[in-house]
């Protein structure tokens, strides 16, 4: 039985891989990406639609509009809306895969035809990017796995909210050089910065030795959990599951990462991450564990809860041009915004102003410097808060140090000087002490 199921589901003498049956492909990664499959290939399966009922029908149609309208206005706006797009399309996968999970469990669990054997009514598949819920913590993939950060979700209001400003607000009443000088000169920028924020999300920052063993892949990256492994291994095969585990560990491998292997430069992960013999992982000596990921991550910089995601290695040159991207987009539509402003207010261009704005936005001129002047305390902040930290980055690239090491030393270094204060205000005291004259019949008795 064993090698039938090899020989139909696994590879054949040939080498050519075979086919995987309908009901059986979400066991495993999808192998097209989900901009083709938006063209028409990711609807649901023949079967999948037969089995839904009406409303599991009407909520994936509903989703699936949202997710190709999304798509479309991607594009158009250059990736400016591309943080509802890919909150759009996870929601679509997860009502998808959990559509699919309650067709097997109907069709196959329910009929006694466990293959795992097991006989929990509760035992469900669990989708992509992370592991099935459980008491405590939980790895996660990067920054899009569940559970989503309230700044990364303000993150995904507050961005396109800044460009509407800059598109409505300071373009249109621009002098045409102008216009097409600041305009294509912040459109490069955000576009930058927008792609290289989903980058730093996206991208799994752990450290290689912890990325490519099997359960870390099985479990982290294909979001399988045990009853979903034993599944594929009766079903899909023993050998082809291993190949796909292979080729993911291949590509963890040839990452920008470095993979350490000498003994001299690895130590043991004593908080939690486990390799396939269930003891503590070896990880490199630069990796540090990251308790909101928690995984070790390689020259772990810091936990970026706007972007959701560890900054290390892997993905810090990415969070650095977001950083600067986003700082000099920001500073010129203040200073647009600061010299419209100016033209409302300043006698000698006021009314030729005012005109132009009630004449080319069809908006009362006071309610147009009212929002201007809301975007201007708005990006105030904004640009001082993302400049300090832009320097602070630039000052810990010339120290060639991290966020993390440097708050640390800090601290420690804090420390000893308040441990070397204390200790000379004891000794100045003691010393003080001792010159100081012995009052009469101070002397001890007998002495």
């Amino acid at each position: 039985m064993a090698n039938e199921t090899r020989g139909a589901t696994g590879t054949d003498k040939g080498g050519a891989a075979a086919e995987l049956s309908p009901e059986l492909e979400y066991l495993m990664p999808p192998k097209k990406s989900f901009c083709a499959m938006l063209c028409g290939d990711c609807d649901p399966n023949l079967e999948m639609k037969k089995a839904m009922n009406q409303e599991e029908s009407l909520k994936v149609n509903k989703w699936l509009n949202i997710v190709r309208g999304l798509r479309i206005v991607t594009i158009l706006t250059g990736g400016a809306l591309s943080p509802p797009f890919y909150y759009a399309r996870g929601r679509f996968a997860a009502l998808v895969q959990k559509i699919r999970e309650r067709i097997y469990y109907d069709q196959h669990v329910m009929a006694g035809e466990d293959p795992a054997g097991g006989s929990d009514a509760n035992s469900r598949l669990v989708g992509r990017g992370g592991t099935k819920a459980k008491k405590g913590r939980k790895i996660r993939l990067n920054g899009f796995s569940r559970p989503l950060n309230e700044l990364q979700r303000a993150t995904w209001f507050l961005y396109p909210f800044i460009l509407a400003g800059f598109y409505v607000l300071c373009l249109p009443v621009l002098d045409f050089p102008l216009a097409v000088g600041f305009g294509a000169l912040y459109f490069i920028l955000h576009s930058i910065s927008a792609w290289s924020a989903y980058l730093v999300s996206a991208i799994d920052p752990a450290d290689p030795n912890l990325s490519t063993t099997r359960s870390y892949i099985l479990k982290v990256k294909f979001g399988m959990d045990d009853q979903a492994i034993a599944y594929a291994k009766d079903f899909v095969g023993v050998y082809e599951l291993d190949a796909r585990v292979q080729k993911a560990a291949h590509a963890a491998a040839n990452t920008r990462i470095p993979l350490e292997t000498e003994d001299a430069d690895m130590k043991h992960c004593k908080v939690g991450c486990k390799g396939d013999d269930g003891r503590n992982l070896k990880t490199s000596k630069l990796s540090r564990h990251c308790r909101h990921c928690d995984k070790c991550v390689h020259l772990f910089d810091h936990h970026c809860p706007w972007l959701n995601n560890c900054v290390g290695s892997g993905n810090y040159r990415y969070f650095v041009t977001v950083v600067s991207s986003t700082l000099f987009f920001t500073i010129i539509q203040l200073g647009l915004s600061l010299y419209m402003v100016r033209n409302y207010f300043d006698g000698s261009v006021s009314d030729d102003f005012r005109a132009l704005v009630t004449r080319v936005l069809y908006l009362p001129h006071e309610a147009y410097i009212a929002l201007v002047i809301l975007y201007c305390v708005v990006l105030l902040p904004v640009v001082c808060l993302i400049f300090q930290l832009f320097h602070f980055h630039l000052t810990i690239m010339r120290l060639q140090t991290t966020t993390y090491d440097f708050m640390i030393d800090t601290s420690n270094n804090y420390a000893n000087k308040r441990k070397d204060e204390k200790r000379k205000a004891a000794a100045s005291k003691g010393k003080q002490r001792a010159k100081s004259p012995v009052p009469k019949g101070g002397q001890k008795a007998g002495g």
